[in-house]
Order: structure tokens, then sequence, then C-alpha cells
């Protein structure tokens, strides 16, 4: 048997067994993501309140609880199975995603093949491309700061990259917007491009919007 350790009397495995790593990322899978008192004390009328703890993006992993009571020597014992809740302020906002969206347990479509040495794998590559939106695309010469905004792919997080000017950010989630600052174009005659690029921080995805200073 594997070592492992006790929660409340039942024994949870923490360490691999030959062909259980189906995703070959080299530990179990969903893992002991929550944590309960070892023990608790009943009260006069043989209640206990304890809580369960764990992280928000590990919502709707199904755990098992078990409970162990000994009196005057004879021993008892009950189980439940349950999800782990999320808290409704995490879901009711639309243009902020939810912990947990992109599953902390990969993005693979299959487990027969690791995604991260495999360029085979098949992944999740979204069905919405990356987006950027911007007032216009057309820029003065005089430069100035400027909004735009980006969605599509996982819609989580993107990373930025311009091939001029200072973005206002590296790194921006979903829903909220960012800035592009630009200096007076240089040029009096040639229009200047500036290609700007979102990432998506988890696929790779890439979304580019391509702008132009007038001279």
């Amino acid at each position: 048997m594997s070592h492992g350790f006790s929660i409340l009397g039942k024994w949870i495995k923490s360490s691999l067994d030959p062909g259980e790593d189906f995703n070959n990322n080299s530990r179990l899978d969903p893992g002991n993501v929550a944590t309960v008192p070892p023990t608790v004390t009943t009260d006069a009328s043989g209640f206990a309140l304890f809580d369960v703890v764990y992280a928000r993006e590990f919502t709707w992993v199904e755990v098992e609880l078990e409970a162990r009571t000994i009196v005057t020597g004879s021993e008892g014992s009950a189980q439940v199975i349950f999800f782990l809740r999320g808290a409704a302020s995490d879901f009711n906002n639309c243009s902020i995603a939810p912990p947990g969206q992109v599953s902390p347990y990969g993005i693979a479509t299959t487990c027969v093949c690791d995604e991260r040495t495999d360029a085979t794998c098949p992944v999740f590559t979204g069905t919405n491309p990356v987006t950027l939106t911007a007032a216009s695309t057309t820029l003065p010469n005089v430069g100035g700061t400027f909004t735009f905004g980006v969605s599509g792919g996982t819609q989580t997080s993107y990373n930025l990259t311009a091939t001029a000017g200072t973005l206002s950010t590296q790194t921006v989630i979903f829903g909220q917007t960012f800035s592009l600052t630009l200096p007076p174009n240089p040029s009096t005659t040639t229009n200047l491009t500036i290609t700007l690029t979102a990432r998506d921080a988890t696929t790779g995805q890439v979304g580019t919007l391509s702008l132009t200073q007038l001279p």
C-alpha cells in the first residue's frame, strides 16, 4: 500500500502506484486539495461544527469525508461525498473570469499523452479567436494615450506586446482595458505602422491589431 495520512481516520493515498499516472504529471489528481481538522469535540447535543478549507480554483472537485468516533469502546463511522462549492460572488460578475475556469489539472483533450512534451497531443485552443479592439486604428501624428480591449480565447488573461510606444501593462485579465502611449510620429511623410499582440496566457492563442499613426 502507498504511504498516506489520516484525516478523521480516513486514509488518503498520497503517492503513485505503477500505471496510475495517466496524464504524465507525476502526481495523483486531484490530490489533497481540501483540509479539515484532524479531530473535533462534540457539544452536549452530540454535534460539532468545523470548516472544510480549499482554494477557490478547486471548486467542483468531488471529495469524500469520513468521521469516526469511539464511545465506551464502540466505534462508529460515517461518510459523505460532496462537491467543493464555490462562492456566489465568484460567479455573478460576467466581466471577471471565475476561479477554476481553466482547469488546474491541465487543458489537454486526452490523457493518453503529455502536451508539454509531445507536440502531436491535441490541446484546447478555444472556439473564440483572440480579438483586440480600439475606437480607431488610425492614430494622430501628435501621439497620445489610446485605450484598447481584448477578448476571446479562454477569456482569462493575456500577455501584451507592442512594436512601438509604451503599454500600461504587460498582462491584462479578461474584461479590463489597457492603454498604449505613443510619442509623435518622427516622420512628416510616412505612416508609422504599429502592431499590438495579445497572447492567451493559457493556450497561447494570438490575436493582433494593426494601427496606423499618421505623419
